[in-house]
């Protein structure tokens, strides 16, 4: 009896070891060029992470434009992240209380 309690409770140790790892991205965005992006469970939970369809550049500052119609202002100094597919990528969320939407994560292309 006891040998089928270590296996069962082996069996649990792996399943909640395999449901960890696949936490650990939130959702996975696949670019036109076959390349991956994988999104950070810290920057997207609900799936609010989306790939950026034009950028502009304004002064110091630079406009995110995603599909949905929406832009973001993104300065020199707010924290980015390196694009694991070599696209822009902008994580928001909404703040219902102030009525706009909080961006959580940049994700830009490398300086070639």
């Amino acid at each position: 009896m006891l040998r089928v309690t270590f296996v069962s409770a082996l069996l649990l140790l792996a399943a909640l070891v395999l449901a960890a790892i696949s936490q650990v991205r939130a959702h996975v965005h696949q670019g036109g060029h076959g390349k991956t992006m994988q999104y950070p469970r810290e920057c997207c939970g609900q799936r609010d992470c989306h790939p950026v369809i034009r950028t502009e550049r304004v002064g110091a500052g630079l406009w995110l434009h995603l599909a949905d119609g929406t832009h973001h202002l993104i300065g020199p100094k707010d924290e980015r992240r390196p694009s694991e597919d070599g696209d822009w990528h902008l994580c928001t969320r909404t703040d219902y209380e102030a009525q706009t939407k909080v961006v959580l994560c940049v994700f830009e292309p490398a300086i070639n």
